[in-house]
């Protein structure tokens, strides 16, 4: 009897003590707390259109699961960032938003740590190594990236001689546009977009073993802008050459895909892959495929930018964490509608590949067939202050007007005036 009475007793201790534990937070390197009902979260968001639908529906569903109520505040996409520097200077930023390519760099000292949710390890190495960058810590869930490399009709190179896998320098890019020429094709189907030069700007100013210093350079302002040149003088014999349309600054987004689609055009520098499977859509005849930027040298590396595409991430002084944490969570198990209307190819292993999305299969195989290139975040996110994406455009609209050697000298002084003051505005 007296043993019996231990056991009981040391039942009763053990049963008090898993009580106690279970009524305990979950910790924070784990999953959020599962009794959130009743917890309001404010996310800010600069979806639109269909993208904001899928996500209303989500949240809707969202509320019905847990308990909890997503407010959701949307905001024009020009003028997002505004907003939210608007809101982080009054120290009233919501619990969550959409970091639209930003998490690390200009949003890092406002963001929680996500290494350590459980959905982090999903995230496939692409995406860690742009939501990391040189460092180790993550602050925001990317379920979808945007992939900028070179979009190639092939079947139309097929036809006139060109291998489009034999491309890996820019001389190569050179005489493969030269072949066009002769052949009587437009090669360049690029209209004018930012685009154009501000992300092959990476293969000219930083993936090039000889200008590899230049990274340190302009991250601190000190960049000589005279190396801009190496890429002017580059884009300005291609226009000399006719691997451009006489159009090129007038020509809209619809007439540049019917070209490229149809064979008028072979390439187009720096899209996503969802311009792929518009290209499918129109000509499903044809094989469209991507291949990484040309490399400056032949001991050069080649390189694909990518960037946050769908990315949301948690304001590390919220009130309502545990809330804002499960919103994540559910998010990168049934937020892959929305991501995929949004933009690019999915990052994260539980949400399932869409395989009728051709452009996103296309950069898959990009992926799989270059390995060894370089994926890095997108060079004007990464090293240009803000408020450069458009001023690029703007430097594009004057060389496609006027590639004279004194108008490639003017455009070279526009973009470092602009990267000066920018840079002083952003340090300040």
């Amino acid at each position: 009897m007296k043993n019996m009475k231990k056991v009981i007793a040391l039942f009763l201790c053990f049963t008090m003590l898993f009580a106690l534990v279970s009524c305990l937070p979950a910790k924070q390197n784990g999953g959020p707390e599962n009794n959130l009902s009743g917890k309001k979260i404010e996310m800010a968001t600069q979806t639109a259109g269909k993208s904001n639908e899928l996500l209303v529906k989500l949240i809707e569903q969202f509320k019905q699961e847990t308990g909890i109520e997503v407010v959701l505040t949307s905001y024009d996409a020009n003028d997002y960032e505004s907003a939210l520097k608007t809101r982080m200077a009054s120290q009233e930023l919501p619990d969550v938003w959409e970091t639209h390519g930003w998490s690390r760099i200009r949003y890092g000292e406002y963001l929680y740590p996500v290494n350590n949710e459980p959905w982090y390890e999903s995230e496939n190495e692409f995406a860690k190594g742009i939501l990391t960058g040189e460092g180790d810590t993550a602050y925001a869930l990317m379920i979808s990236s945007s992939i900028m490399a070179v979009v190639c009709n092939k079947t139309a190179c097929d036809a006139i001689g060109i291998d489009v896998y034999s491309i890996e320098t820019l001389d190569d890019f050179t005489a493969a546009c030269q072949k066009a020429v002769d052949a009587g094709i437009v090669p360049m189907v690029n209209h004018k977009s930012a685009g154009d030069l501000a992300h092959i700007a990476g293969a000219f100013t930083t993936y090039d073993d000889a200008l590899s210093s230049n990274m340190q350079a302009q991250l601190d302002g000190t960049w000589d802008w005279e190396d801009i040149m190496l890429e002017l003088d580059y884009f300005s014999n291609l226009i000399d050459m006719g691997a451009y349309w006489e159009d090129r600054s007038t020509m809209d987004s619809t007439a540049e895909i019917e070209r490229l689609a149809n064979g008028k055009s072979l390439f187009y520098f720096a899209n996503n892959s969802g311009y792929v499977g518009q290209l499918h859509d129109l000509n499903p005849d044809a094989e469209f495929v991507m291949i990484p930027f040309p490399s400056v040298s032949k001991t050069a590396k080649r390189y694909v930018a990518g960037g946050e595409g769908y990315a949301v991430g948690i304001n590390k002084d919220t009130e309502n964490l545990d809330a804002a944490r499960a919103w994540l969570t559910y998010l990168s198990k049934n937020g892959g509608a929305v991501a995929q209307s949004y933009t690019g190819i999915s990052c994260i292993s539980t949400i399932p590949r869409d395989e009728s999305d051709y452009g996103a299969n296309s950069a898959y195989a990009m992926l799989e067939k270059y390995p060894n290139s370089e994926y890095v975040n997108m060079w004007d996110r990464e090293y240009m202050p803000s408020g450069m994406w458009g001023v690029f455009g703007v430097a594009v609209g004057m060389l496609y007007a006027d590639n004279s050697k004194e108008n490639l000298v003017a455009i070279k002084e526009f973009l470092r005036e602009n990267y000066v003051e920018k840079y002083a505005a952003a340090h300040n």
